[in-house]
């Protein structure tokens, strides 16, 4: 930004780089992100290549989905994003938390809306649950799973947990998705995260876009 405002007399505030900037969008499309935050690696660049469409959302999702576990994810993924393949999901209820993500739960946010708007919990339960999937507690995971499914009531502790059965889910999907969210515990990842560092990845993408020499001459000593 300094060599920026010295060579060419213009002031960079980066947190006012627009998210979707096309230059930006359009270098990440092309696999040229060299020195580009977060997505330097062969793997991040084939992903963002394959896409018919790259923006800000995209980049969010792209760079939750490649890591170990949710990695098997990303051809779905990308065939939803670019046409060939329509998004699935298991029960209705979930298509309005999942659309965004053609189906595919990534985010540790989709979980706690499924808990709260389909299976009734409160904001408190919720968090206990996303607490207890993310850190891996077995025990509480198998606990607050039945709840999820079946529900859950005690007057003493005020919990009152209708369940997906309740809500209208086949029993044997709502088991099939407690399982796979027993899955997802080793690899969820919360929105927010992910948008922090995408907003990053624009950024450096916008700046080496649009002022290659200014960005790569710092980038290439440090490294020295």
């Amino acid at each position: 930004v300094d060599l920026i405002r010295r060579r060419h007399g213009i002031e960079i505030d980066i947190d006012e780089i627009p998210l979707n900037d096309p230059e930006a969008m359009k270098l990440i499309a092309s696999g040229q992100t060299d020195g580009v935050f977060q997505v330097e690696s062969d793997g991040m660049k084939a992903m963002f290549r394959g896409m018919n469409k790259v923006n800000f959302d995209n980049i969010v999702a792209g760079i939750a989905l490649y890591r170990p576990g949710p990695m098997q994810f990303i051809p779905r993924y990308v065939a939803c994003l670019n046409g060939h393949s329509r998004p699935e999901y298991p029960f209705s209820q979930l298509e309005p938390i999942l659309r965004d993500t053609f189906g595919v739960l990534i985010y540790q946010e989709q979980l706690m809306l499924i808990a709260k708007d389909i299976a009734g919990f409160d904001w408190i339960t919720v968090d206990g649950y996303r607490k207890a999937v993310g850190k891996k507690k077995e025990k509480l995971i198998k606990e607050m799973n039945a709840w999820l499914v079946d529900g859950h009531e005690d007057a003493d502790k005020n919990i009152h947990i209708p369940g997906l059965v309740k809500a209208g889910v086949k029993r044997e999907l709502a088991l099939k998705l407690a399982d796979e969210i027993v899955d997802f515990g080793s690899y969820c990842f919360n929105k927010s995260h992910s948008a922090g560092y995408a907003k990053v990845v624009v950024i450096t993408a916008y700046l080496k876009a649009r002022y290659p020499i200014e960005y790569m001459t710092p980038l290439i000593s440090s490294f020295i």
